[in-house]
């Protein structure tokens, strides 16, 4: 019986999911590594501060028309013609909106924080991240709808590693605008490469015709509920460094915050590689109730069992993983990376698990109500906490937050599987 599981998880392609993204991430941690050690502790506060600006742009990047396509995609796994067509007019829809976004994000540049420097500089560069990641974004869609995971593991683990080397490369040559241009070289770098090595149908997609497409208006309502949901959840990733940097405007004190997420944020890997995994089924068979919630319940239970080890390993050892990686300059994030870990535990657990699980059942509104009060929650908490206690304030925000929103997330999804 184990066996057979065993073939069957190397044949869906779930092995080779997670080996991509185990080594992804420890690609992405030694990146960031490297990075901290080349730039100075106030010029990485402020790459990382113009990074947390950017990603909150990217809330309304395509209008959340790659979360909508992979639900169509997924419910319409056989039928290439019907995804092509999709997918060619979700492109040019796509596109559109971030070719705006790019030119809204060059005008803020010029009224961005004076307090740091170069700051503008950094954005007017960043501006063209938005349209490399929605086509490298669409891609990986793409297979993940059609379940061809080997694909989508060996083209994630392509970028993961010309990200590593162009960014350093990058800023080796020209600090932190170097190192934004190699990670937009490495986007269209990844691109190209699954044009012609992974054989992605580009020509068909570009000459087939979507006249015939009778759920469009469909798909942009599920992505703009999509993109509503996914805002939620990037904001409060990013809120704690932005509040960080206008209530406190110490690069330093973000630098360290920034560290402090460094492995929470690397270990979250192991949801979103579950996530990558279970969701098409959970979105292929969503009138299947029973079932799901059984899989569900083992899936808290065994996950559950895993990210506990992780969480109280990594708290245990904490100082000596800090001092190692990334020095004594950085001591004053061993606090709240304890607090992020335990922060980790619920939203790999339950949170991040059930938030992807009733958007597989089309419950979007659900989604984004509890992505509401998360916000509410994490900016109050941000504003009452960060200026007496810094990092350690935003922290203990973040932790009220994550707790909050994956119990009722969690509650939520066993009541819409007993339907």
């Amino acid at each position: 019986m184990i066996k057979e599981n065993f073939i069957k998880l190397i044949n869906t392609g779930f092995l080779h999911i997670f080996g991509s993204g185990f080594f992804n991430k420890i690609i992405a941690f030694l990146s960031s590594y490297i990075l901290i050690k080349l730039l100075s502790k106030s010029q990485y506060g402020i790459y990382s501060y113009a990074q947390n600006i950017i990603n909150l742009f990217m809330i309304v990047s395509g209008f959340g028309i790659g979360s909508g396509l992979l639900q169509i995609f997924c419910e319409n796994s056989n039928d290439d013609k019907k995804i092509n067509q999709y997918m060619k007019k979700g492109n040019i829809f796509g596109v559109s909106i971030n070719f705006i976004l790019a030119l809204v994000i060059f005008v803020y540049s010029f009224f961005a924080e004076n307090s740091f420097a170069g700051l503008k500089e950094l954005l007017r560069v960043m501006m063209f991240i938005p349209l490399f990641d929605l086509c490298y974004e669409l891609i990986l869609a793409y297979y993940r709808g059609k379940s061809e995971n080997k694909k989508y593991s060996y083209i994630t683990t392509i970028n993961s590693v010309l990200v590593l080397s162009l960014s350093v490369l990058g800023a080796l040559l020209y600090d932190a605008i170097g190192l934004v241009i190699g990670r937009i070289l490495s986007s269209l770098i990844t691109i190209i490469i699954s044009f012609v090595l992974f054989q992605f149908p580009y020509r068909e997609i570009l000459h087939s015709t979507f006249d015939c497409i009778d759920e469009w208006r469909a798909v942009l309502k599920l992505s703009f509920i999509s993109m509503l949901n996914n805002s939620a959840s990037i904001i409060m990733q990013n809120i704690d460094g932005l509040l960080l940097g206008l209530l406190l405007t110490d690069s330093n004190v973000v630098a360290s915050y920034k560290v402090a997420t460094y492995i929470p944020t690397g270990l979250a890997f192991l949801p979103q590689m579950l996530v990558i995994y279970i969701y098409p089924y959970f979105a292929a068979h969503r009138n299947e109730k029973a079932i799901l919630r059984e899989k569900y319940k083992n899936i808290l239970i065994i996950f559950g069992a895993i990210n506990l080890t992780i969480t109280v390993v990594t708290i245990l050892l904490s100082d000596i993983i800090i001092h190692i990686a990334f020095g004594k300059t950085y001591n004053d994030a061993i606090i709240p990376l304890n607090i992020l870990m335990l922060a980790y535990f619920f939203n790999a657990t339950f949170r991040n698990i059930s938030g992807n699980l009733l958007a597989s059942q089309r419950k979007l509104k659900a989604n984004l109500l509890f992505g509401i009060i998360g916000i509410i929650i994490n900016i109050l908490a941000d504003i009452l906490l960060i200026p007496s206690l810094g990092g350690v304030g935003a922290a203990l925000a973040t932790f009220c937050v994550v707790f909050s929103v994956a119990m009722i997330s969690t509650v939520y999804l066993f009541k819409v599987l007993k339907e």
